[in-house]
């Protein structure tokens, strides 16, 4: 039967009271009134979620404290707490605090089952119950047992950095390469052999991708946790990230390959037990520990190991390039201190100053984890230094982003990268400066949790991330191509044309050009770093070609307030053929683009041999060079050698046949396909990755990625 249009509104007027009676008690009878914050967070769950997904949520948080002081409503029930000295009572080890059930997304559906694991569950006596068993391989004694594991990777990765870049030139995405490193190491102290990511310089069957996805998703759903219901663990409609399948395989087939060969004799056995083993011996001690409990555990090992340890890595890889002076002080003492090569030992590092200082001023600057850690007040309660009461039930938390930030601990500056203030003061007693460390310490360790739920591989991850650095810069010279580059410390990365041209540009910085002409000369004189033009806007930099707009190859020549130049030069081969026909179109920079970037894959495969083969096949004849610019090289893009087809007509008072657009657009896509799944490089993919969708969806007359810094700043200039 059909509801009436009386039912429709008598429901809607319902609705409506019901949301205004809402607004009303949270205004006028809510336990929480008195707790400052955002308007919109006063209501609603949805306003941090949003937040989250922007990747700032840790920069809002930070001025919300700034502005509310320790204890800010961040939700209808949800405080954020910035007050150090509440760090054990929320977190303590004796009956502790509830998690809230913000981790639930992180749970695997399982025969329609939601399974939990150490990591997410709510349930103190499961976490107890599954940690127990293997707290004891994770203290920092039973580590340094493993750390000729971790000298084993760290050993392929000098090879790898030597190979690829000192030996070469080229240059090393640093980003990149913490992460192969991290998750092979993680993967080789867990079962003995790694992933594979440094031997091949890539993500090996998108495990980092497929983990990257998990976290994107879990950011902003965390915030507002019943939406995974609907969301990722919908039984009917999926609408989630795509799980670790890849790894899970990888994972099982390791650890069903080690029983078959602890069962038949024949493993081969490390110098030390690694984790496959120590969780394999439970089976004879531990009666509810099994095969599926081993894989979990293992899991967990590398999931944790990998991806968050690279996302710690990253911050002194970051700050040491952006901080020369910091990092010229630390090498000095990493090279005067006389030790072990290649790879130094954690008790000779464990014991420089400096080096210590630069590892946790990182760690307090940009913590990995950047999400208030929820937990759930006990009926008794929670009273704030101030004495304002937040009654049982509400979730409360600390912000490792921002309890790092805290004045009173780390100083007035506490926005400045100055490792310095971990070292012991002119005039301070030792007492005095071993407690004031202390007091940062525990907010610094934050990062991994605290109380009876932190992160037992918080030894393993420091241990990693101490030797990668030891070892990187005893061995090597490292430093930053471009001064004024600056990273986007977001939740998730977007990508787009300008990080492509962004990635181009740093293969071949100016300043390394003239070392080696064969090698490091750039494909195409259009990607050289001169005509990349970067700039910034709210901190983010973004990249455009400074010539291919709209196709005409009108050029960016005041870099100050990124104006179009006057200067046309219509005689370059790769210009799009929209033109030609006097119909342009706003995709025709797309277009210009492509044919760099398809000069750029033939290049890199098969140097400028293949290059000039090809071009030799092209039947068109010299078009005349236009201010000054060489055109050997754009034969490659003549229309025989394109797979041109005749529209008819005349072209701008010439007798040429010209290219069918469409014709043209299939041929870049079935190279590019072709390139992307027969290429070995990690590079020559992620170029592809990167320029293909905004390239090839659009529609003649279209303006493909409008949103993109390219499409914006061509169009704005």
């Amino acid at each position: 039967m059909a509801l009436s249009s009386f039912d429709l509104s008598y429901v809607l007027y319902v609705g409506v009271a019901f949301v205004v009676a809402r607004i009303f008690y949270d205004l006028l009878f809510s336990p929480l009134r008195r707790i400052p914050g955002p308007l919109a967070a006063k209501y609603t769950d949805f306003y941090r979620a949003y937040l989250a997904t922007k990747g700032n949520v840790d920069r809002h948080m930070r001025a919300w404290h700034q502005k509310w002081g320790s204890a800010v409503r961040v939700g209808p029930n949800t405080i954020s707490i910035s007050d150090p000295d509440l760090i054990r009572v929320i977190y303590t080890t004796r009956n502790p605090w509830r998690k809230t059930n913000m981790y639930r997304p992180n749970d695997v559906v399982v025969n329609g089952q939601r399974m939990q694991n150490i990591f997410n569950t709510a349930d103190e006596d499961f976490h107890t119950k599954y940690t127990k068993p293997i707290r004891g391989f994770w203290t920092l004694p039973k580590m340094l047992e493993a750390e000729p594991i971790m000298d084993e990777t760290l050993c392929e990765l000098i090879t790898h950095i030597d190979n690829r870049f000192a030996s070469t030139g080229y240059v090393c995405k640093m980003d990149e390469w913490v992460a192969y490193y991290a998750w092979d190491a993680a993967a080789n102290i867990s079962f003995g052999r790694n992933y594979g990511f440094m031997d091949q310089a890539a993500d090996v069957e998108n495990i980092i991708a497929e983990s990257t996805a998990g976290l994107k998703y879990f950011t902003p759903v965390s915030q507002i946790p019943w939406l995974d219901e609907w969301l990722d663990k919908n039984p009917v409609w999926r609408i989630g990230p795509r799980p670790l399948v890849n790894g899970v395989l990888y994972t099982i087939k390791i650890l069903t390959e080690y029983q078959q060969q602890v069962a038949s004799g024949a493993a081969k056995r490390k110098p030390v037990d690694l984790f496959i083993d120590k969780y394999n011996s439970l089976k004879d001690t531990v009666d509810y520990v099994d095969d599926q409990q081993i894989l979990n555990w293992l899991m967990l090992n590398v999931l944790a190991g990998g991806d968050s340890t690279a996302g710690a890595m990253r911050a002194p890889a970051y700050h040491l390039l952006k901080n020369p002076s910091v990092c010229e002080k630390m090498v000095a003492e990493l090279r005067s201190a006389n030790l072990t090569l290649p790879v130094p030992q954690w008790k000779e590092i464990s014991q420089l100053p400096y080096f210590d200082a630069v590892m946790r001023e990182s760690m307090r600057i940009s913590p990995a984890v950047g999400l208030i850690l929820e937990r759930e007040v006990p009926k008794e309660g929670l009273e704030l230094s101030d004495g304002r009461f937040i009654p049982a039930g509400t979730k409360v938390g600390i912000n490792p982003c921002v309890i790092t930030r805290d004045v009173g601990v780390f100083g007035e500056d506490v926005d400045t990268f100055r490792p310095e203030r971990w070292l012991r003061r002119k005039g301070e007693s030792e007492q005095g400066h071993a407690q004031r460390v202390r007091r940062m310490h525990e907010c610094t360790e934050m990062m991994f949790g605290h109380g009876s739920r932190v992160c037992m591989g918080k030894h393993m991850s420091k241990l990693e991330m101490y030797k990668m650095f030891a070892t990187l810069y005893v061995n090597f010279d490292v430093r930053i191509t471009d001064p004024n580059h600056r990273w986007k410390w977001i939740s998730s990365q977007l990508f787009g044309l300008a990080d492509a041209l962004q990635l181009i540009r740093d293969l071949f910085p100016s300043g390394v050009l003239p070392q080696n002409d064969h090698k490091l000369q750039p494909p195409h004189r259009d990607l050289s770093p001169e005509r990349i033009l970067c700039f910034e806007t709210k901190g983010i930099t973004h990249c455009v070609l400074k010539i291919a707009d709209f196709g005409s190859m009108q050029y960016h020549d005041d870099q100050a307030h990124h104006q179009r130049g006057f200067e046309t030069c219509m005689g370059s081969a790769y210009r799009a053929p929209e033109l030609l026909t006097g119909e342009p179109a706003h995709n025709s920079d797309l277009w210009s683009f492509g044919c760099i970037i398809i000069h750029f894959i033939v290049w890199y495969h098969g140097g400028r041999a293949l290059v000039n083969a090809l071009s030799a096949l092209s039947s068109a004849e010299e078009e005349e060079e236009c201010l000054g610019a060489y055109t050997d090289d754009d034969k490659f893009f003549k229309y025989g050698n394109l797979m041109a087809t005749q529209l008819g007509g005349e072209v701008i008072g010439q007798g040429k046949d010209v290219p069918n657009t469409i014709v043209l657009k299939e041929s870049i896509k079935q190279e590019m396909s072709k390139y992307l799944e027969q290429g070995k490089s990690h590079f020559v993919r992620d170029i592809i990755g990167l320029v293909k969708k905004d390239l090839l969806q659009a529609d003649a007359g279209e303006l493909a990625s409008c949103s993109d810094a390219y499409c914006r700043s061509t169009l704005s200039s």
